[in-house]
């Protein structure tokens, strides 16, 4: 599992981590197991970044998240459309 780590406010990062899932979940699309994509955010960031910028693309294009507390290395919240 990669997990994004998103700097306070970076919307280039938001931009770079959500096309790179729409990429991998389109190539996937081809595997014959189809496993599932999640693109796995840190705390700060899902309730930064993707609250104020990017939870309508998240919503629009059905992007499965994964909330990561770092920290304690748990996950907080799986998020499926």
């Amino acid at each position: 599992m990669e997990i994004k780590c998103f700097a306070d406010d970076d919307v280039a990062e938001l931009y770079v981590a959500i096309g790179q899932y729409l990429v991998y979940r389109d190539l996937l699309k081809q595997s014959p197991t189809k496993p599932p994509l999640y693109l796995a955010v840190p705390t700060h960031a899902y309730y930064g970044i993707f609250r104020d910028a990017g939870m309508g693309v998240v919503n629009e294009a059905q992007i499965k998240l994964l909330v990561v507390d770092i920290e304690h290395e748990v996950i907080e919240q799986w998020i499926e459309h």
